[in-house]
């Protein structure tokens, strides 16, 4: 999945090591935060002993296994969960160049 790096459910600062964190669609603004809609928002648990450096609005590749969390959307909690994932970092090309308009 390609997404933007955003923090949980408590505020992360960058360049700390997190195990977990919020896959979206939409980076958002400063002004305007983007909007954390459960059947949009997927929580990353790293694979065991990995960690990533945290980057608030980080364009990021994710792989792993998709779960699903909650069967009904709940405002501000993800309804999917990828476990045992692995990221890889990626360039605002790779928008436009998996994904058409």
């Amino acid at each position: 999945m390609l997404g933007y790096m955003m923090d949980g459910y408590q505020p992360v600062r960058d360049g700390t090591e997190v195990r977990i964190f919020m896959l979206m669609p939409d980076a958002g603004q400063l002004l305007h935060p983007a909007h954390r809609t459960s059947d949009e928002v997927v929580e990353v648990w790293l694979g065991e002993d990995k960690s990533v450096s945290y980057r608030d609005r980080r364009l990021i590749w994710v792989e792993g296994r998709l779960r699903r969390l909650r069967t009904k959307p709940t405002e501000g909690l993800a309804s999917f969960a990828l476990a045992d994932a692995v990221t890889e970092r990626a360039s605002p090309r790779d928008i436009t160049r998996w994904f058409t308009p």
